[in-house]
């Protein structure tokens, strides 16, 4: 019976530290989607700042020359 108990003792130490060990995959699995997420913010940040640089040329340029159409056509751009 006594060495029941410290095979159950064991057990019960094995079963507590498997779900300690799964709880922290799950952590680590969140953390590395938080970071996924701000990687892909990041790059659609990029894009848009590059679109905006694009877009404030041809604006300069529209506005240089005050053609209504040319304005038109680059707000179309950037939507």
């Amino acid at each position: 019976e006594k060495g029941n108990m410290d095979v159950a003792r064991i057990h019960a130490q094995n079963a507590i530290r498997i779900r300690n060990t799964a709880t922290n995959y799950l952590k680590l699995a969140s953390r590395m989607d938080a970071v996924a997420a701000r990687i892909d913010q990041a790059i659609q940040m990029k894009a848009v700042t590059k679109q905006m640089g694009g877009v404030v040329k041809g604006m300069d340029k529209a506005l240089k020359s005050m053609d209504m159409e040319q304005i038109g056509q680059v707000m179309e751009q950037f939507e």
